[in-house]
Protein backbone atom coordinates (compact mmCIF):
# COMPACT_ATOMS: atom_id res chain seq x y z
CA UNK A 1 0.00 0.00 0.00
CA UNK A 2 1.52 3.29 -1.07
CA UNK A 3 -1.24 5.55 0.22
CA UNK A 4 -4.61 5.43 1.92
CA UNK A 5 -7.41 4.83 -0.52
CA UNK A 6 -9.96 7.57 -1.12
CA UNK A 7 -12.71 5.34 0.30
CA UNK A 8 -10.70 4.62 3.48
CA UNK A 9 -9.79 8.30 3.84
CA UNK A 10 -13.44 9.35 3.44
CA UNK A 11 -14.50 6.73 6.00
CA UNK A 12 -11.82 7.88 8.46
CA UNK A 13 -12.80 11.53 8.03
CA UNK A 14 -16.46 10.69 8.61
CA UNK A 15 -15.68 8.63 11.71
CA UNK A 16 -13.35 11.34 13.03
CA UNK A 17 -16.13 13.91 12.60
CA UNK A 18 -18.53 11.64 14.52
CA UNK A 19 -15.97 11.33 17.33
CA UNK A 20 -15.49 15.11 17.47
CA UNK A 21 -19.23 15.71 17.66
CA UNK A 22 -19.67 13.02 20.30
CA UNK A 23 -16.78 14.49 22.27
CA UNK A 24 -18.46 17.89 22.35
CA UNK A 25 -21.64 16.29 23.67
CA UNK A 26 -19.66 14.28 26.21
CA UNK A 27 -17.85 17.40 27.42
CA UNK A 28 -21.19 19.14 27.93
CA UNK A 29 -22.63 16.09 29.70
CA UNK A 30 -19.61 15.93 32.02
CA UNK A 31 -19.88 19.66 32.77
CA UNK A 32 -23.61 19.31 33.50
CA UNK A 33 -22.96 16.25 35.66
CA UNK A 34 -20.25 18.06 37.63
CA UNK A 35 -22.51 21.07 38.17
CA UNK A 36 -25.36 18.83 39.35
CA UNK A 37 -23.04 16.94 41.72
CA UNK A 38 -21.69 20.21 43.12
CA UNK A 39 -25.21 21.54 43.73
CA UNK A 40 -26.32 18.24 45.26
CA UNK A 41 -23.30 18.13 47.58
CA UNK A 42 -23.90 21.73 48.66
CA UNK A 43 -27.52 20.88 49.49
CA UNK A 44 -26.42 17.75 51.39
CA UNK A 45 -23.90 19.78 53.39
CA UNK A 46 -26.51 22.44 54.13
CA UNK A 47 -28.90 19.84 55.54
CA UNK A 48 -26.07 18.19 57.47
CA UNK A 49 -25.24 21.61 58.92
CA UNK A 50 -28.86 22.09 60.02
CA UNK A 51 -28.87 18.67 61.68
CA UNK A 52 -25.57 19.52 63.40
CA UNK A 53 -26.96 22.86 64.64
CA UNK A 54 -30.02 21.08 66.02
CA UNK A 55 -27.78 18.58 67.78
CA UNK A 56 -25.49 21.32 69.12
CA UNK A 57 -28.49 22.89 70.89
CA UNK A 58 -29.18 19.67 72.78
CA UNK A 59 -27.72 18.58 76.10
CA UNK A 60 -24.93 16.05 76.49
CA UNK A 61 -27.47 13.66 77.99
CA UNK A 62 -29.62 13.99 74.86
CA UNK A 63 -26.61 13.43 72.59
CA UNK A 64 -25.79 10.23 74.45
CA UNK A 65 -29.40 9.05 74.39
CA UNK A 66 -30.87 6.67 71.84
CA UNK A 67 -32.43 9.62 70.04
CA UNK A 68 -29.12 11.52 70.00
CA UNK A 69 -27.32 8.50 68.59
CA UNK A 70 -30.01 8.12 65.92
CA UNK A 71 -29.52 11.75 64.90
CA UNK A 72 -25.75 11.23 64.78
CA UNK A 73 -26.25 8.29 62.41
CA UNK A 74 -28.62 10.39 60.30
CA UNK A 75 -26.04 13.19 60.13
CA UNK A 76 -23.36 10.70 59.07
CA UNK A 77 -25.61 9.44 56.26
CA UNK A 78 -25.71 12.94 54.77
CA UNK A 79 -21.97 13.41 55.20
CA UNK A 80 -21.20 10.03 53.60
CA UNK A 81 -23.57 10.70 50.72
CA UNK A 82 -21.75 13.96 50.00
CA UNK A 83 -18.43 12.12 49.93
CA UNK A 84 -19.73 9.43 47.59
CA UNK A 85 -21.57 11.53 45.00
CA UNK A 86 -18.57 12.65 43.00
CA UNK A 87 -18.62 9.51 40.87
CA UNK A 88 -20.88 8.60 37.94
CA UNK A 89 -21.55 5.36 39.81
CA UNK A 90 -23.25 7.10 42.72
CA UNK A 91 -26.27 5.34 44.16
CA UNK A 92 -29.07 7.75 43.34
CA UNK A 93 -31.87 5.37 44.47
CA UNK A 94 -30.53 5.59 48.04
CA UNK A 95 -31.53 9.26 48.15
CA UNK A 96 -35.03 8.64 49.52
CA UNK A 97 -33.67 7.00 52.65
CA UNK A 98 -31.77 10.17 53.52
CA UNK A 99 -34.95 12.16 53.91
CA UNK A 100 -36.46 9.86 56.51
CA UNK A 101 -36.21 11.26 60.00
CA UNK A 102 -34.40 8.86 62.34
CA UNK A 103 -36.62 6.51 64.27
CA UNK A 104 -36.09 5.76 67.89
Amino acid sequence: MKKVSKAAEANLRELHQIIEEASEGADMAVANFNLAVESYNEALCEVAGEIQCYMDERSDAWLESERGEAYQEWLECFEEEAEETDSPEMDVPGFDSLLMKPEV
